[in-house]
């Protein structure tokens, strides 16, 4: 490829403000490739991550406190009488 140099010296001869948006593109350019190159490998690694069997195990075990969690708050608004049993009397109403 051609250097930044020769790319820069007929620009200057123009005027300093050519030279300025020239290396502004530049910098504009390489930081829109590093973005899309670091977005590629950041997607790559939660893809990855999803799938892997510690992360999935963990969130399985989650939601099953949570339901369970959920399932004795229930039982423990159907317990009027707060003795810890749901009679059939309780459960029925």
């Amino acid at each position: 490829g051609v250097s930044w140099e020769e790319a820069i010296y007929p620009l200057s001869d123009v005027g300093i403000a050519w030279v300025a948006m020239f290396l502004m593109y530049i910098c504009f350019a390489q930081m829109a490739v590093l973005n899309v190159i670091t977005g590629y490998f950041c997607q790559s690694a939660v893809e990855g991550a999803a799938l892997d069997p510690d992360l999935v195990a963990q969130k399985v075990l989650a939601a099953k406190h949570m339901l369970t969690n959920r399932i004795a708050e229930l039982f423990a608004a159907i317990d009027a009488d707060n003795s810890g049993f749901v009679t059939l009397h309780e459960f029925e109403e």
